[in-house]
Formats: C-alpha cells, structure tokens, sequence
C-alpha cells in the first residue's frame, strides 16, 4: 500500500491557474539561466539520454587525463513528495522571480488540506502533498525527474 495515491480533483480555474503557474515559473527559469547547466530534467530538449552522454564524457575526459573517476548515484524515496516548500519559495527569491510570481506561488502552497469522503466518514487534512504534487505532475510531464530547484 505504499504506492498507493488518492487522486485529486480541482476546479477548473484551479487548473488553468495552476497550469499558468507552470508556465510563468517555467519562463522565468529558463530564461535566467538559473538552473546548473549539468541539470537535465526539466530543461527543453534535454533527456536522460542528454545526461549519460555528460556522464560519459566526464568519465572519458577523467581516465584520459590519468585521473580517477568515481561515481555516487543517490535514489532517495518520496524525496519529491517531501521537498521543503521554505526552500522551494527560497530558491524562487534568490532566483530573482517576480515578486508577483512568488507571492501566487506561496499562497498556493499553503492553506492546502486533503479531504476524503465516503458516505458514512469524512476525513480531512492539511496537506502539504497536495500542492506540491499538483504542481509536480505538471512540471514533470513528459520530462525526466531531477531536483527541482
């Protein structure tokens, strides 16, 4: 049951603005260049592909220069699902994203609750995995997952 995730229901205006949330944040980093040039997910054009080739490369470059390379692969679990949204917002700041921006943004990730309903129990909750899966899904759509920011 680990896997296991309920799904999530938004209004409608709750996806186009979430969607041009994406979008604006998505430009704006982008644009300042404020992701490390050896990131490649959520780049465009980039890919796991993109990152073996880096990966080789440096590998190659090391053992022709006689030097020794190592290689540390981390996978931690639920590490998504568990980012620090003070250091989401933080890294935005520091980023230089628009004060507008920023504000929309740390208003939808707080005040978040999970509700589930069946006909005899209601459950409800503040959910800090609400939001930021909502914005996950759209900003990991199609490209490979790596650290945000």
């Amino acid at each position: 049951m680990s896997k296991y995730r309920p799904i999530s229901l938004l209004s409608i205006g709750g996806k186009v603005l979430e969607k041009l949330m994406i979008n604006r944040i998505n430009h704006h980093i982008h644009t300042t260049e404020y992701l490390n040039k050896n990131q490649h997910g959520f780049r465009p054009q980039t890919s796991t592909i993109d990152a073996v080739k880096a990966l080789i490369d440096y590998i190659e470059e090391g053992f022709s220069s006689g030097e020794i390379t190592v290689l540390v692969s981390l996978d931690v679990e639920g590490a998504f699902n568990l980012a620090w949204w003070p250091s989401i917002l933080k890294s935005l700041n520091d980023s230089g994203c628009p004060r507008n921006l920023h504000n929309l943004t740390k208003s939808f990730l707080s005040k978040r609750w999970a509700t589930l309903q069946t006909k005899i129990l209601k459950l409800r909750q503040k959910s800090q995995e609400a939001a930021l899966r909502a914005l996950a899904v759209d900003l990991v759509c199609g490209v490979s997952s790596t650290t945000l920011f």
